[in-house]
């Protein structure tokens, strides 16, 4: 299926009226900006080309996800003589084989949060030619998917539970720590080859979040302080919702 009818097609409304609300706003900021800067003309070439700028680059910018996504998924589906085929077992010690397996396995979990951040090409070709990929680690079918769905869900729920006490400690300016981040912190991390799902160091650093936004306090997140309010914790507990979305439909 080509780019017209998967992308742009679809696509062709919401840019249509990204477009108009991006022109009625410059040209109502433009009229602002001439009734305090009386020097500036009445035209409407400035709101104009404003608008298409911010809209061009909105354009840009999502056809640029698309195709990236795209490139990743197509990566997914290539053919057994791609370097996929190196997944065999035929003829290995128990120890290759189980390296061979440990290999396959971080290899398809890499894949699975390229796909979460990028569900836009998740098609049934394509999760049929990721799981061909990574059949090796799915001998039973239906039932093994699952398993990983399960595993991999957990995940998410736990991150869910994070946002969801941060929250609630910004709102309540105190610390909050409900019972399933408790059951978090104390789930078994064998699936990912580490002893707990959450590891002590990321448990104490996220109990001392929670501490820093009930007290008001900045956090430092990639190197800088910065302020968190509501929205910005809210967006982040609708993204790992809508990642356990992504893979229940990954996964069925």
């Amino acid at each position: 299926m080509n780019s017209f009818s998967t992308f742009w097609l679809p696509s062709l409304p919401t840019f249509v009226i990204h477009i108009i609300v991006s022109l009625v706003l410059a040209q109502l900021l433009w009229r602002w900006l001439r009734k305090s800067w009386v020097s500036l003309p009445a035209s409407n070439t400035v709101p104009l080309v404003i608008s298409l700028t911010i809209s061009g680059y909105f354009i840009l910018n999502t056809a640029s996800t698309y195709y990236q996504a795209r490139a990743l998924m197509a990566a997914a589906n290539q053919p057994k003589s791609s370097p996929a085929q190196g997944y065999k077992l035929d003829g290995l010690s128990p120890g290759e084989a189980s390296k061979v397996m440990l290999q396959a396995k971080n290899d398809f979990l890499i894949t699975v949060e390229s796909i979460l951040a990028n569900p836009v090409q998740l098609t049934a070709e394509s999760k049929d030619g990721l799981f061909k990929q990574f059949e090796i680690l799915f001998p039973h079918g239906a039932q093994d998917r699952e398993a990983y769905r399960l595993e991999l869900s957990e995940v998410y729920n736990c991150q869910a539970a994070f946002y969801q006490d941060a929250i609630a400690a910004l709102k309540a300016k105190k610390p909050v720590k409900s019972t399933t981040r408790e059951e978090c912190q104390k789930k078994q991390g064998r699936f990912f080859n580490r002893e707990l799902l959450i590891t002590e160091e990321v448990a104490k650093a996220n109990d001392s979040t929670i501490a820093s936004l009930a007290s008001g306090k900045k956090i430092l997140q990639n190197g800088q302080e910065i302020k968190v309010d509501e929205a910005f914790l809210q967006q982040n507990l609708e993204s790992q919702l809508k990642n356990l979305e992504v893979l229940k439909v990954l996964f069925q």
